[in-house]
């Protein structure tokens, strides 16, 4: 990152990216991309069934967001 003004100026300005800040984000944001892509589809096995990672997450994520008071 780089400042967007000089130190002399006393105003508050955004800070921006550099062109490879801005080309790592974007790398980034693809490996990401790339990686929730994968586990969305991982096979997962157990002794009586096979589930994709985005299915077991799926599964956790509406376990967390019951109430508590449904849960026992």
């Amino acid at each position: 990152m780089e400042q967007s003004y000089k130190s002399t100026d006393r105003r508050v300005r955004p800070l921006s990216l550099t062109t490879s800040g801005k080309q790592l984000e974007i790398d980034c944001h693809e490996a990401l991309e790339k990686a929730a892509r994968v586990m969305s589809t991982a096979q997962l096995a157990t002794d009586h069934e096979t589930i994709t990672a985005g299915e077991l997450t799926q599964m956790l994520a509406a376990l967390t967001t019951k109430d508590d008071t449904e849960v026992d």
